[in-house]
């Protein structure tokens, strides 16, 4: 085969293969679709024709990704969150309100009171829960006590101007005579004072050392108060 044949052949060969390649090529494309550079131009121009229309038509003179921007933006996210809070919170408190004006909570404190000292006719402050009256609640207290289960302190309830001893229940099992007992009382207006049975508007509480020597409390001395419902103070109530 001389330089000439060699030359025709892949002169023939290229050019089939360049055939081929435009059928593919128009094969995979559909049929009736614009261009790239068509398209890329008529989004340009339908963007801009959007933006007119609303500059036009007086709703707004942003573009759309200042749009876009706006709704996610972490601050626009945030007070939709926090919208969506406050109505379920106000939605809550209202059905909570409806019944016998007792609002419900959860709130629970411990304190500890290892080492601390107590002299004669002298008291803790333990809890305040004004500007509210406790309603319902529950009171631990880890004390101090002789062979009896009887502990020489007191736990006083009522308004820090008129506090009267709550009347505890003994928890046997986690007692040890002559040495620490448990104690524990229901935190409700009535059915808790050891001295009086009518009802009695709780803020404070506190531990109190009615004798007359004062009172070392021992290592894992310990209160603990829980309230679960609690009540705004009236006018007449609020200081008694």
């Amino acid at each position: 085969m001389d330089g000439y044949q060699v030359a025709n052949y892949f002169g023939v060969f290229g050019f089939t293969i360049i055939s081929v390649l435009l059928v593919l090529s128009k094969s995979v494309s559909p049929i009736g679709e614009f261009p790239p550079m068509a398209i890329a131009q008529q989004g340009i121009k339908d963007m801009t024709n959007a933006t007119h229309f609303t500059a036009k038509g007086g709703v707004s003179n942003q573009t759309i990704e200042s749009v876009m921007g706006s709704f996610m933006s972490p601050k626009s996210l945030m007070a939709s969150a926090i919208d969506q809070i406050r109505n379920s919170t106000a939605k809550n408190n209202t059905n909570a309100r409806t019944n016998s004006g007792i609002m419900f909570v959860r709130d629970s404190d411990t304190v500890l009171l290892s080492h601390q000292i107590l002299p004669p006719k002298d008291f803790i402050h333990i809890y305040d829960s004004t500007p509210y009256k406790i309603m319902n609640g529950y009171l631990t207290a880890k004390l101090p006590c002789d062979t009896n289960l009887q502990s020489p302190l007191e736990i006083r309830v009522g308004q820090l101007t008129n506090l009267k001893p709550a009347k505890l229940g003994i928890v046997k099992e986690l007692s040890k005579p002559g040495y620490m007992c448990m104690y524990y009382a229901n935190l409700s207006p009535s059915g808790l004072l050891a001295k009086a049975s009518n009802s009695t508007t709780i803020t404070d509480i506190a531990l109190f050392n009615p004798t007359g020597y004062r009172v070392i409390l021992l290592n894992t001395s310990t209160i603990v108060i829980g309230v679960n419902g609690i009540m705004p103070l009236t006018e007449s109530s609020k200081m008694q």
